[in-house]
This record gives structure tokens, C-alpha cells and sequence, in this order.
């Protein structure tokens, strides 16, 4: 629960962000969660967020997990979603060196996430001293 109330903190933010001019606009979430249990975990998580946020219509995009390997180099270049699904580490550098994810370490620092995650997971989401991701689950 604690997980899920941070992951809707992190929507709110995001959407905060949002100009006010598109505020009524979707904001997109593409996503590579396709097996069910991930998919169920992160529907629950956008209908959350929908009820506090019932100006914001949020459209999620999932994607075959080997599909979106290859879409996502189209997608952040062409028409960027607002929101994505992604891997940390070396997968995640690459999209950061090319200037297509935005540094969130704004987010961290006013989520206290470096209290709240293991060391490991800061490393994994931290590039030249910036966090450009937010964790959502990880694993062992």
C-alpha cells in the first residue's frame, strides 16, 4: 500500500506539471507491462490517480514486452508520451544521453525517495548525479 500511495504521488506531481492549458488533455503512459498481474498492479495504481484527478483523462499504452523494445526508440523521438514504463541502468542511459528523459531528481528530493529506496535502486535510476526515473517496482 505504502508503494502505491508513492506511485500515485508521483502521477500527481507529474500532472502538477502539466501547463495549465493542458490540463484537460490526456496524459499518456506507454508502458511494456503486459503479463496480468503487472497490468492489474498498474491499472489500480491510474485508477487511483483518475479519482483524485478527474480533469486529467489518463490513456494508458501497453505494450508487447519485445514490441516495446523496438517502439519506444519511434515513440520518444516522433510523439513522446508523457509518462513511461522503462528499465533502469545501462537501457535507461541511453535515452538520457540522447536527451529524450527528463531528470526527476526534483521528485526524489521532494519525495524523500533517497530515505525510502535501497541504495541499489538509487544507483540503478542516478546518471552524472541525477535521477532520470522513478521507482515503481524492483526485484531481487
Amino acid at each position: 500500500m505504502k508503494n502505491l500511495r508513492q506511485c500515485i504521488a508521483v502521477l500527481s506531481l507529474c500532472a502538477a506539471a502539466l501547463p495549465a492549458a493542458q490540463a484537460a488533455t490526456p496524459l499518456i503512459i506507454n508502458s511494456g507491462l503486459s503479463n496480468p498481474a503487472s497490468q492489474k498492479a498498474f491499472s489500480e495504481i491510474v485508477a487511483d490517480f483518475n479519482k483524485s484527478h478527474p480533469n486529467i483523462q489518463t490513456q494508458v499504452n501497453v505494450y508487447d514486452h519485445e514490441a516495446e523494445k523496438t517502439a519506444i526508440r519511434n515513440w520518444l523521438v516522433a510523439n513522446p508520451p508523457d509518462l513511461v514504463y522503462w528499465y533502469p541502468c545501462t537501457r535507461m542511459q541511453l535515452f538520457v544521453k540522447n536527451h529524450l528523459f527528463s531528470n526527476v531528481s526534483d521528485l526524489w528530493k521532494k519525495l524523500d525517495f533517497q530515505s525510502k529506496v535501497s541504495p541499489a535502486v538509487t544507483e540503478q535510476l542516478t546518471y552524472q548525479g541525477k535521477q532520470w526515473g522513478m521507482p515503481y517496482t524492483y526485484y531481487m
